[in-house]
C-alpha cells in the first residue's frame, strides 16, 4: 500500500467509524514545530519514503494539478544533508548542481536513482522558466530516507516503560493509563507502579486479546535502595520476592558490603549494595533493570519538607557515578521528563564522561506520567525487528534507539542516541509518525468504547482494522 492509498483508505475506515468528515490528506499533518502553521504548499510527499542505500529505486513523486501542465519545464535537482548534489554524469556525487533526469505520466513524476550513503535526501523541482533560480525558489520538494541494510528491514516503535497509576500515586486508573498510552502513539509501554506490579498485571488483563497495534508489559518500579530502579518485563514482582525472602536480600547485601572498598561512606556503600542486590533479583525473574531519573530533584520549597523529616532521596555526583559502575543496569534513563530540565542535560554529560572513558551505557525516555498530560513528553524509539519484549530490549541493549524529550508544545524535541539514529528519528517525526499517531488515536477511541462495555462484534472488527493498519503503516512506506 502506497502513502496515497493509504490516506485514503484511512479516511474511509475512520469516516464508517465515527462519522466524521473523511478525506484526510498528507498536507494537513504538520511536520514537527509547526503546529498551528498553515500548510506547507511547497511540499509533496513521495509514495515510498525509505529506500535502500546502493540499490537501483525509483521514486514516484505525484505532484499537485496546477503543475501538471509545466511539468515538462521542471529541473530536478537532488540535495544529501551533507550538502552533495547528484550528478547526472558518471560522477556519482558532487558538489556541482546537476539535473536529475525524470519521467512523468501525467500526475506523479518518475525517478530512477541509487542512492550512495545513509542520510535524509530531498528533492528540489524547479520551473526551467524562472531566468534566476536561487537557492530557496523552487516549486516543489520531496523529502526521502535512505538507510544502509542493517537497520533498513528493522521498523520504528514508540515506547514509554515508566509510568503510575491509582496503583500508587498516579491519577488515572491503570486501563485509563493504558487507552492514554495508546492515544498518545506507543507501539508498547509498560505501567510501572511505585513498590506495585500488581497494576501492570490488571492492564495486561484488561488489554488480553484485543486486536491492538500496542503491546502491554509488567513493570515496578522498586525502593529498597536510595536509587530508583524501574524493572521491566520480570516474570513477577521483585518488591514481594524480597518481603517473602528477606534472609537472602539481606544477606545480598552483606556480601556487596563487604566488597566495597573505603572509597565510600556507610551511606553510599549502603545504596550501592541495596542496589546491586535488587538488581540480581531483578535479573533473576527475567527482569529488565533501569536506572531511574538519576539526577531527580524537588522544587526548593518540597527539598526543604523532605530535608525537614529527615528524607534524603537524592544522590551526590559520587554515588550516581558509583552505581553506574558497579551495578549491572540493563539501561539508564537519559529522558525523564517529569524530573527537573538538569536531569537530560546532566545525564547527557554523565554519557560522554562515562563513554569517554569507555564506558557506554544503554539508554531510554520515559515520561514517568503520574497525570493524563504527561504522557508522550519523554519516550523511547526502539529500531526493532517486532515490537515484542525481547526484540524491543535486544535494540536498547545494542543502542538501536534514541531518547526523546518532547515538551509537547511544538517546539523541536531532544533527541539522545547514537548519530545515525537521532538523525532518522527527526525525519520520522516529520514524515512517518503523525500518521501512525493518527491511528493509534483512532484505535484509543474505539478500546475505550469496548472496555466500558461494548464489545460488540462491529467494534472489534473496527480496532482489528485499525490495529492493522497500524502494524502495516511503517511497511507501506519502505521501498521494495
Amino acid at each position: 500500500m502506497d502513502r496515497k492509498t493509504f490516506l485514503k483508505s484511512t479516511a474511509i475506515v475512520a469516516g464508517a467509524i465515527f462519522a466524521k468528515p473523511s478525506g484526510l490528506r498528507a498536507a494537513e499533518l504538520h511536520p514537527v514545530g509547526d503546529s498551528g502553521r498553515p500548510e506547507n504548499p511547497k511540499l509533496a510527499h513521495a509514495e515510498k519514503i525509505i529506500f535502500p542505500v546502493g540499490e537501483d529505486v525509483e521514486i514516484r513523486i505525484p505532484i499537485p494539478d496546477k503543475y501538471s501542465n509545466v511539468a515538462e519545464n521542471f529541473k530536478i535537482l537532488c540535495a544529501g544533508d551533507d550538502g552533495g548534489f547528484f550528478a547526472a554524469n558518471d560522477a556519482p556525487y558532487l558538489k556541482a548542481k546537476n539535473e536529475i533526469p525524470f519521467s512523468f505520466d501525467g500526475s506523479t513524476l518518475s525517478i530512477k536513482i541509487s542512492f550512495p550513503r545513509e542520510q535524509r535526501y530531498t528533492f528540489l523541482i524547479y520551473n526551467k522558466n524562472l531566468k534566476d533560480i536561487k537557492d530557496r525558489n523552487f516549486d516543489l520538494m520531496a523529502k526521502v530516507y535512505a538507510l544502509n541494510s542493517d537497520i533498513y528491514q528493522l521498523t520504528p516503535f514508540k515506547c514509554d516503560f515508566h509510568m503510575h497509576s491509582t496503583g500508587s500515586d498516579g491519577k488515572e486508573t491503570p486501563v485509563e493509563a493504558g487507552i492514554k498510552c495508546m492515544e498518545t502513539g506507543f507501539d508498547y509501554q509498560s505501567l510501572s507502579d511505585h513498590s506495585n506490579y500488581s497494576s501492570s498485571v490488571e492492564l495486561m488483563k484488561e488489554f488480553k486479546g484485543l486486536p491492538i497495534s500496542m503491546n502491554v508489559y509488567m513493570a515496578e518500579e522498586i525502593h529498597k535502595s536510595v536509587a530508583h530502579i524501574l524493572v521491566v518485563g520480570a516474570g513477577d514482582s521483585v518488591t514481594n520476592y524480597i518481603a517473602a525472602n528477606k534472609a537472602e536480600f539481606d544477606k545480598s547485601c552483606d556480601k556487596y558490603l563487604k566488597s566495597l572498598t573505603g572509597e565510600f561512606n556507610d551511606e553510599e556503600r549502603q545504596i550501592i549494595a541495596r542496589a546491586m542486590a535488587e538488581i540480581d533479583i531483578a535479573h533473576k525473574l527475567k527482569g529488565y533493570t533501569v536506572f531511574a531519573h538519576p539526577y531527580w530533584r524537588l522544587g526548593a520549597e518540597r527539598i526543604g519538607q523532605r530535608l525537614g523529616t529527615g528524607i534524603n532521596s537524592y544522590l551526590s555526583d559520587r554515588t550516581i557515578d558509583a552505581l553506574l559502575m558497579k551495578c549491572n543496569f540493563d539501561a539508564v534513563e537519559a529522558v525523564n521528563a517529569t524530573a527537573r530540565d538538569e536531569q537530560t542535560d546532566m545525564m547527557t554529560a554523565t554519557i560522554s564522561e562515562f563513554k569517554s572513558h569507555g564506558r557506554d551505557i544503554p539508554i531510554i525516555g520515559v515520561s514517568d506520567a503520574h497525570h493524563p498530560d504527561q504522557h508522550g513528553k519523554g519516550y523511547t524509539i526502539a529500531f526493532a525487528k517486532t515490537n515484542a519484549f525481547n526484540d524491543i530490549w535486544s535494540a536498547i541493549k545494542s543502542y538501536n534507539n534514541v531518547a526523546v524529550d518532547s515538551p509537547g508544545d511544538g517546539t523541536t524535541p531532544i533527541i539522545l542516541g547514537r548519530r545515525r539514529f537521532v538523525r532518522f528519528a527527526f525525519f520520522l517525526l516529520e514524515e512517518y509518525f503523525p500518521l501512525h499517531d493518527i491511528l493509534c488515536a483512532k484505535q484509543a477511541e474505539v478500546l475505550s468504547k469496548i472496555l466500558k462495555g461494548g464489545r460488540s462484534p462491529e467494534l472489534m472488527e473496527s480496532l482489528k482494522n485499525l490495529g492493522d493498519q497500524t502494524k502495516a503503516l511503517y511497511a507501506s512506506m519502505r521501498y521494495s
